[in-house]
């Protein structure tokens, strides 16, 4: 039996965070356990949700990715990758630890399913270090 690894989305569009998961639970090796809407909210789930991937959005209210990576990266042993559409903001997002980062397809969000079969979900496998299916 292949090891389930453990993923939190953090992103403040529910719709992202939806399409995100929908894309992570076709692989029975990947399973979404936390969700949150803001740096803060995956601040106070990380201690229980204990991933092994963060998938964080940069522009958020309460605290945002930036911020939240100053505060966790040294706290937790999970990759971390920038999911976002601030193109700007990747750069910073690296000098501050990320383990990846990757800019969310401009236009309407369903785009990012169709980048996400490819992109996205080969750069989880990189970072998770799997196998990507047959």
């Amino acid at each position: 039996m292949s090891v389930v690894k453990r993923i939190m989305i953090v992103d403040d569009a529910m719709l992202a965070r939806l399409v995100v998961r929908n894309v992570l639970v076709r692989d029975p090796r990947l399973r979404v356990v936390a969700s949150a809407k803001d740096g803060q909210e995956a601040v106070d789930l990380l201690p229980s949700a204990k991933p092994d991937l963060i998938i964080l959005d940069l522009e958020m209210p309460a605290l945002d990715g930036l911020s939240f990576l100053r505060r966790v990266r040294l706290k937790t042993p999970a990759k971390i990758l920038v999911l976002s559409s601030a193109g700007d903001k990747l750069d910073q997002a690296r000098a501050l630890n990320a383990d990846a980062a990757m800019m969310k397809p401009r236009g309407n969000i369903h785009d990012l399913s169709k980048v996400s079969d490819s992109e996205l979900l080969q750069e989880v496998y990189r970072l998770l270090d799997i196998l990507p299916p047959p």
